[in-house]
């Protein structure tokens, strides 16, 4: 079961006590193990017990001595409870401030990465163009980008781009013929590289399989073997996110990598195509590698309205019932309309928009999107109590012919 990571932690510490070093640092150990190294920062080192000092100065000299010491990092947000009401709530009033203010940066972090990255894994032999792949969508020539065949990624190599305004991280990976890398190894890569990057891992919504159209040889390794070892990195349909690319097509004759590819399609890659793979002739120029990266980004906002127009359809089958559940469809309608909207206004603007015009933009689906979750939210947790409603009549019918049953056996006796 996932753990959910506090928002807050409260570490109480009576300031009338000197002797707390190290100890502290002990629970944080523990709580870091629990929930990352990142929890320093929501920690609220609480003092307690100051009527049990004589003068306040007293106090702040042990603090001074707590932070000397290293019992109190600088992460943390240092508080005072004067053990009265009022100081109760003026400290949870401080402790919501500054969640509402953690809630502020998130949403800014959204807007400047577009909400959330669409990740796009890069695999393939050594040598098929990946690393070279990215320099065109980045516009990168420099050196360690080419067609040479030793490896020139060794490790995870991220980039991030913006595609019709939406933000792509293209995760380059070692060749799966790599000395030291054996082809189990690469899914694992990615998902530790995903697990330290983001807090709430996101899955790869495609992957991009490289195969030179120079090769007269069978694949060293064959996407259907790819697809196992990423079924549980991607989820379930991996194979309709497998994008099959063919590359090194100013190396060979057209009619002899259409016959090439033709042999791939029926034979080596017949299994993946009718799984729902597609292939793409990459032509080594930055327009047809956008053209491929637009077009991922366009099925997957596509899939992503598909999803939500289906949810919520569902949910107004099963809520229109009452005046709550009208309600709530009317919401959910309007707010799947306005973020449709943004998202098109979105991908039409992000050619040729000034960048503060599309941070607005953002801004807005950020928002509409919040609204949206909330909606979603209260629209399952209405659905699951209704449910629950619907069994238990049914389990009490149930018992009361159940009953009526004994009694007439018992009234026939």
């Amino acid at each position: 079961m996932k753990r959910t990571k506090p928002s807050v932690i409260l570490y109480f510490h009576p300031v009338s006590h000197s002797h707390v070093v190290g100890r502290p640092l002990k629970v944080i150990d523990m709580l870091q193990e629990l929930w990352g190294k990142d929890v320093t920062s929501k920690v609220f080192f609480v003092t307690t017990m100051w009527d049990e000092i004589e003068d306040p100065a007293n106090g702040e000299e042990k603090l001074t001595e707590l932070e000397d010491q290293g019992a109190i990092l600088r992460e943390y947000t240092l508080l005072k409870h004067l053990d009265t009401r009022d100081s109760s709530v003026q400290l949870l009033d401080s402790i919501v401030q500054w969640v509402k203010k953690q809630v502020e940066i998130q949403i800014t972090e959204d807007v400047d990465r577009g909400v959330k990255d669409i990740i796009i894994a890069l695999v393939g032999s050594t040598g098929t163009g990946k690393s070279s792949f990215v320099g065109k969508v980045s516009g990168d020539t420099g050196e360690g980008v080419g067609h040479s065949l030793t490896s020139c990624t060794s490790n995870i190599e991220a980039t991030r781009c913006v595609i019709d305004g939406f933000n792509v991280t293209l995760v380059d990976t070692p060749g799966l013929n790599h000395t030291n890398k054996l082809e189990i190894e690469v899914p694992k890569m990615i998902s530790d590289w995903l697990d330290i990057t983001y807090e709430t891992r996101p899955i790869p919504l495609a992957v991009l399989y490289f195969h030179r159209i120079s090769d007269n040889r069978n694949p060293a390794s064959t996407p259907i073997k790819i697809l196992r070892d990423f079924q549980k990195l991607c989820g379930n349909n991996t194979a309709s996110k497998v994008s099959l690319v063919t590359t090194m097509w100013d190396e060979v004759e057209d009619d002899v990598g259409e016959e090439r590819l033709k042999e791939l399609k029926e034979n080596y890659w017949s299994m993946m195509i009718s799984r729902g793979s597609t292939t793409f002739k990459y032509l080594n120029t930055q327009d047809s590698a956008m053209q491929l990266l637009g077009s991922i980004v366009e099925e997957t906002i596509e899939q992503e309205e598909l999803q939500l127009h289906e949810e919520i359809s569902g949910m107004k089958l099963e809520l229109q019932e009452t005046t709550t559940g009208q309600e709530l469809c009317s919401r959910l309608d309007k707010l799947e309309k306005r973020r449709n909207e943004v998202l098109r206004r979105i991908r039409v603007e992000g050619r040729t928009a000034e960048q503060e015009t599309m941070r607005d933009l953002w801004k807005e689906f950020t928002q509409v999107k919040a609204r949206l979750d909330s909606a979603l939210n209260e629209a399952r947790t209405l659905r699951t109590t209704r449910m629950r409603m619907k069994w238990i009549k049914i389990i009490f019918a149930k018992m009361m012919v159940h009953r009526w049953v004994d009694l007439r056996r018992r009234g026939r006796k």
